[in-house]
């Protein structure tokens, strides 16, 4: 038995050993309707009529299990896999196969579950990428249900195995670790996929990104992984047994170190206090950002209530799940960003032309100037919810001080109609926007002439200093978030927003991760906002550094020509002062 190992994506930390299980998550639909046989239209239509009725009962009940074991959040992915049985395109696309005649109900349903999970899974957005198995989950229910088969017989039946696929859709990799699967390792998948999402509920290590992972074991090897590093190890040998074993051990007193802290205040080694704030996407997140330590919300990205709605919220939704998130998180602040839809990301309601380059087109600010009923309607509620307790409303990928000043026209506009209601409402709510696009940031004094603080969104940032689409993997090289065209945007920022005494924070994956951290603090910033589950492990690094020796470090780094030169220099002083950190961020 060959021994190797591969690095993968960390996506659910934890260390896992056990035998190989290889699950077939992810089959093509096609191939299992290759031998159906159609009758007529109305039996066919009539099949598939109940095999979604069937299947939404199968769902509502496993939202009721998931719900009660693990939470709301947790219950919400199934809920979304219900409202994609209930969606009208997806059900009209299948009738016009059927009405066409000689096709069956399986067919059909192949068919058009395959147009929409090859359509997202080619999509720029990472989180529209991981919905695609969504989509292939609720077609394999459907299909299963047609076929008359068990899906329970497809899972395995042993304990103290690492399940190997080339993707793992929800449904089927919940009843593995219902029966204690010890780790996952996929070919495909994504952080925010919510297989991953699932993993790091139950506690199970999963490492995702494994090319060809399945072509590189077979049953009776033993595979090892590590889900905070990535490593994933077939046939190890017994120095790796007992490296992991050690690094097992490390990591439990560590974790409860930093559980012990999360509440208490970040401060660096020489007293320099660093915010540390949460981004999240929906209510149920804003329990679980405070319960992480966050010291707010930096980020609540709005636009995930419309993509799970059937039809566009209304101003009174709206209001509703605002204050509930600013009433959860206050007396700290909820900063909340307008619609960043557009690109690969787009509601009922609120379709457009088709765009030969979406992420530079018709997208967030500029989709909202298009529909100023649905602008208005959300700052219209921003406000009125803004009364329940501190509140920032920030504005996305704004590019000049024009377009800035018109969204500011706007809220203005807004807070003139509320009064003349007598609608409560918090006419004092600060005003922002997100720095993600570089004639935004070059032009950062007159942008804080108008706004009341920034934000600066690295994500989208990176991509555009860099000209490299961070969803390309031949470009990973170009996407670096130490490149140093790429600090020397995020000082130019800082050093503007500093000047106009105006306060900026970042909120981009660069906040989370350690070197990240280790440049911003150096580079001025006082305020990050992170994924929940990542906020008492940042909290844990600022306490380990010096605000002082960051901003040398950080001069430093602004005189070399390299991003790998700066990525070796910070990753130098991240072992001599937090080496745990590159084992759990």
């Amino acid at each position: 038995m060959e021994a190797y190992m591969q690095r993968g994506i960390p996506v659910s930390p934890g260390i896992a050993v056990g035998r190989v299980y290889v699950c077939e998550g992810g089959r093509d639909l096609r191939h299992q309707v290759e031998h159906t046989t159609a009758h007529d239209f109305e039996t066919e239509w009539l099949r598939l009529q109940d095999a979604a009725r069937r299947a939404d009962r199968e769902l509502a009940k496993l939202v009721e299990e998931v719900r009660a074991e693990l939470g709301d959040a947790e219950a919400a992915i199934f809920e979304s896999q219900r409202a994609i049985l209930r969606d009208g395109a997806v059900e009209k696309e299948m009738r016009e196969i059927l009405e066409r005649g000689g096709v069956s109900a399986e067919k059909a349903l192949a068919s058009v579950i395959e147009k929409y999970g090859r359509m997202l899974g080619s999509a720029h957005d990472e989180y529209l990428r991981a919905r695609a198995a969504d989509i292939r989950d609720v077609g394999q229910r459907s299909l299963s249900i047609l076929l008359d088969e068990d899906q329970d017989a497809l899972i395995a039946r042993e304990e103290h195995v690492v399940a190997v696929a080339r993707e793992v859709i929800p449904s089927r990799l919940l009843g593995l670790l219902k029966q204690k699967v010890a780790g996952v390792v996929t070919d495909r998948g994504s952080r925010t996929s919510h297989a991953a999402i699932l993993c790091r509920s139950y506690g199970i290590p999963a490492v995702t990104g494994v090319t060809q992972v399945l072509d590189k074991v077979s049953l009776g090897d033993t595979i090892a992984l590590d889900g905070s590093t990535g490593e994933v190890w077939v046939n190890p040998d017994k120095k790796v047994l007992d490296e992991l074993c050690r690094r097992r051990q490390e990591r439990s007193v560590l974790w409860q170190e930093l559980a012990s802290k999360k509440h208490l205040p970040a401060l660096t080694k020489d007293n320099v206090r660093i915010h540390v704030n949460a981004n999240i996407r929906i209510f149920r997140d804003a329990h679980t950002a405070v319960a992480a330590g966050a010291e707010g919300v930096g980020l609540f990205r709005t636009e995930f209530m419309y993509m799970n709605a059937r039809n566009l919220p209304d101003e009174e939704e709206q209001v509703s799940a605002y204050r509930s998130v600013i009433q959860e998180i206050a007396p700290n602040p909820t900063t909340i960003r307008t619609l960043d839809l557009g690109g690969d990301k787009m509601p009922r309601g609120l379709e457009t032309p088709r765009e030969p380059n979406p992420f530079l087109g018709l997208r967030s600010i500029r989709l909202s100037f298009k529909r100023p009923d649905v602008f208005k309607t959300q700052i219209r509620a921003i406000l009125r919810a803004a009364e329940s307790g501190p509140t920032k409303l920030m504005f996305p990928l704004v590019t000049t001080v024009d377009e800035m000043k018109r969204a500011c026209d706007i809220v203005e506009q807004a807070k003139r109609e509320l009064k003349q209601e007598d609608l409560p409402h918090d006419p004092n709510v600060p005003v922002g926007l997100m720095i993600e696009v570089p004639a935004a940031a070059l032009m950062i004094e007159s942008m804080m002439a108008v706004a009341d603080f920034a934000s600066i969104g690295t994500n989208d940032l990176i991509q555009y200093v860099q000209a490299a689409d961070r969803t390309n993997p031949q470009l990973v090289d170009l996407y670096d978030a130490l490149a140093p065209a790429v600090l020397w945007t995020i000082k130019h920022v800082v050093d503007g927003c500093r000047k106009a005494g105006k306060a900026v924070a970042v909120c981009g994956e660069m906040a989370a991760r350690p070197l990240g951290v280790l440049s911003l603090i150096g580079l001025g910033v006082r305020e990050l906002s992170v994924g929940t589950s990542f906020v008492p492990v940042v909290k844990g690094i600022i306490r380990s550094l010096s605000c002082k020796e960051m901003t040398r470090l950080a001069e430093k780094a602004l005189r070399l020509d390299s991003g790998a030169e700066i990525e070796k220099m910070y990753h130098d002083v991240l072992m001599q002062i937090a080496p745990w950190a590159e084992d759990v961020a």
